[in-house]
């Protein structure tokens, strides 16, 4: 008899700290989520104000909610759907405020259409197409007429234009060479101009990435000599041309075709309210 009433007792005193627990709990819960934690305002960050606009637009829609409990997730997936935004970086300031840091995408290249050489899409260095532009901008290689059927703002590319792309992007890092455009227009002519007026004769799809990369290091090497090639011809990437500027100097009259053409020597692989900061 005495068991039975002490498992009644233990029983007991283990619902009483059950509903006790779930009492305070919905307190706390209820005081967190009153107006003392209410999120009021975000201020968004960063150095576009274009792209501080399109965040904001995307945030708008959100109903209210606690700055403790609100999941950061949630606000920087939000955010993210903006095509133009790289990386969101959040910090709350209890109990009312957050701040949201907003990097904008860098482009890699300006890319255009065969049938569409007015206008270039901006792409970033894997290859995600973000932004539509009347012009490349200054500093970054432009594709023309990459062969791609349609291209789109807010996707990657795909197929063999992604792989095409990807061979570009990693070839001129191993170049070390800013090329300022490449020209794709007979795809198995494709030519590339490098900032100083330097022709590259790049070829066909093969050996891409090889490809440009070698007129990096060709135009690098050649440079170091003093000489100023006029055009150099990677078509077959293990015997590369190197055509001459007569002057010597980039600023000079450019040699004919039909001038002296020196084989170079190149390597095969080289070792809530939302309010806006901008940034300075």
């Amino acid at each position: 008899m005495e068991d039975r009433q002490a498992q009644v007792r233990r029983r007991t005193c283990t619902f009483n700290r059950l509903l006790l627990a779930s009492f305070l709990g919905g307190l706390v819960l209820g005081v967190l989520e009153s107006e003392a934690f209410r999120l009021r305002v975000i201020y968004l960050e960063g150095p576009r104000r274009d792209v501080l606009e399109d965040v904001r637009s995307m945030l708008e829609g959100l109903g209210p909610m606690s700055t403790i409990l609100c999941r950061s997730g949630v606000l920087t997936s939000q955010a993210r759907q903006a095509c133009r935004v790289a990386d969101v970086k959040l910090r709350k300031q209890i109990p009312h405020t957050i701040y949201m840091h907003i990097e904008p995408r860098v482009p890699a290249a300006a890319l255009s259409l065969p049938d569409r050489p007015e206008s270039c899409l901006l792409a970033d260095r894997n290859g995600f197409v973000y932004e539509s532009v009347e012009k490349a901008p200054a500093g970054v290689i432009e594709l023309r007429a990459f062969p791609i059927q349609s291209l789109k703002v807010g996707g990657p590319l795909e197929g063999l234009a992604a792989e095409l792309y990807a061979q570009v992007m990693a070839g001129l890092e191993k170049g070390g060479v800013k090329i300022r455009c490449m020209d794709f227009s007979e795809p198995a002519n494709i030519v590339a101009f490098l900032e100083d007026g330097t022709k590259a004769k790049i070829g066909g799809f093969d050996n891409l990435e090889r490809k440009v990369a070698l007129v990096g290091w060709i135009c690098q090497g050649v440079k170091r000599k003093g000489l100023w090639p006029e055009y150099i011809d990677v078509r077959l990437p293990s015997q590369p041309v190197i055509m001459p500027r007569r002057t010597g100097t980039p600023s000079g009259k450019p040699a004919d075709d039909e001038g002296d053409k020196t084989p170079a020597r190149g390597p095969g692989t080289p070792p809530a309210q939302l309010e806006e900061q901008p940034g300075e």
